[in-house]
């Protein structure tokens, strides 16, 4: 029986937190790369909603820089997004979601 990797377990603990758990996971991945861009597909809109109000959409976002996920919604926002944001120096806040919060209102 191999070791259970509990190193692995620790590090992505924030998924049991996450808004998303349980929920259809096409919310949060384009039928073809360019629907993720701003202004995609209705249904990236829903995900990232969800996200906004994510206790650990941070956490989300920082695994999917560390392991170089290119596809899909992680922390709300998009791969051009997220490089973005580490090159912000990962502010406290989503970027992408700022602005739809403030046009909200």
């Amino acid at each position: 029986m191999p070791p259970t990797p509990t190193f692995r377990l620790q590090e992505e603990a924030w998924r049991l937190r996450a808004a998303c758990r349980g929920r259809d996971v096409n919310l949060w991945f384009a039928a073809w790369r360019g629907q993720e861009e701003e202004g995609g597909a209705p249904h990236l809109l829903q995900g990232r909603l969800i996200c906004i109000e994510c206790p650990v959409w941070r956490d989300c976002a920082e695994y999917a820089l560390r392991s170089h996920t290119k596809d899909g919604i992680w922390g709300g926002m998009n791969e051009r997004q997220r490089r973005d944001w580490r090159r912000a120096g990962k502010p406290n806040t989503m970027p992408a979601m700022e602005r739809r919060k403030r046009s909200a209102s």
